[in-house]
């Protein structure tokens, strides 16, 4: 009886100590997208934390260089429990390894990596319908995708691709949060950059924007709960991603002629007199 007292004198002196906050605070669902151009790079993480987090910036040199700490965005989710943390690096050198980590209160994620490619030509990943919880067997869908990740992320023939282009259909049901677990709970999507088209599966769900940051979503073009058209410009080649699942019979496109040639470039867009 003594024995059993002391213990849990011991365990009601010890629980107090524990942090509460580290296990709430910690990140989880974390995916990165390409930015508006090959320069950038968008972050986004959840967590129970609603104070704004932040991401810390090395070089993977030896010694690391130390660049900073770049404050989140913070909104909450729709769950109405985890809260949606964003940043967006910008100025990124190409053909640099970079090392990062997510903050939220005092609690540090573990050190993920990424890397920029090389000026000049480039490749990517193509692929399409992940569709997580269509077999009805979470088990078997999460560990094919996360066998297709990891020869993604260590294959030879993918060594030098830039990022992974997902055509749409992530999910199989567009508001179940566990079938997004599955689909961003693994190691190789924190070093992987996606651009991810908006598949009929996800179109209607508000999660699916809150889970991937897109560069350039549109609020005017394409738009339904999970985003509108997006688009973003990779060594000199703009990637249209067009949300075909919005259905208004409005015209989308406006023809336009004109008897000059479009300086067609990174600066064309500010020197086209004609407008969508």
């Amino acid at each position: 009886m003594k024995r059993i007292l002391a213990f849990l004198i011991l365990f009601a002196l010890i629980i107090p100590l524990c942090p509460v906050s580290a296990v709430e605070a910690a990140q989880t669902d974390i995916a990165i997208s390409v930015g508006a151009d090959e320069t950038e790079r968008n972050f986004v993480w959840y967590s129970l934390s609603s104070q704004p987090g932040s991401l810390r910036l090395w070089i993977d040199w030896e010694p690391m260089e130390y660049l900073g700490a770049y404050s989140s965005t913070v909104a909450k989710a729709t769950d109405g429990e985890y809260f949606i943390h964003r940043v967006t690096l910008k100025n990124l050198l190409p053909e640099i390894d970079f090392v990062y980590q997510l903050v939220n209160e005092d609690v540090e994620s573990p050190l993920y990596r990424f890397s920029t490619p090389a000026l000049g030509d480039f490749s990517f990943v193509f692929a399409g319908d992940p569709q997580l919880g269509e077999s009805k067997d979470p088990t078997k869908d999460r560990e094919g995708w996360a066998l297709a990740l990891e020869r993604i992320s260590s294959h030879e023939v993918f060594r030098d691709a830039a990022f992974l282009l997902s055509a749409g259909d992530h999910v199989d049901e567009k508001n179940n949060e566990a079938h997004f677990d599955d689909l961003l709970h693994h190691e190789a999507l924190t070093g992987i950059p996606m651009a991810n088209v908006i598949g009929n599966h996800e179109a209607k769900s508000e999660i699916f924007s809150q889970h991937f940051f897109r560069p350039n979503d549109s609020a005017d073009y394409g738009v339904t709960k999970a985003g509108g058209d997006c688009y973003f410009l990779f060594h000199d080649v703009l990637f249209f991603l067009i949300n075909s699942n919005n259905k208004n019979t409005e015209p989308l496109w406006k023809p336009c002629l004109q008897s000059i040639p479009i300086p067609f470039g990174r600066s064309s867009p500010s020197t086209i007199p004609c407008t969508p």
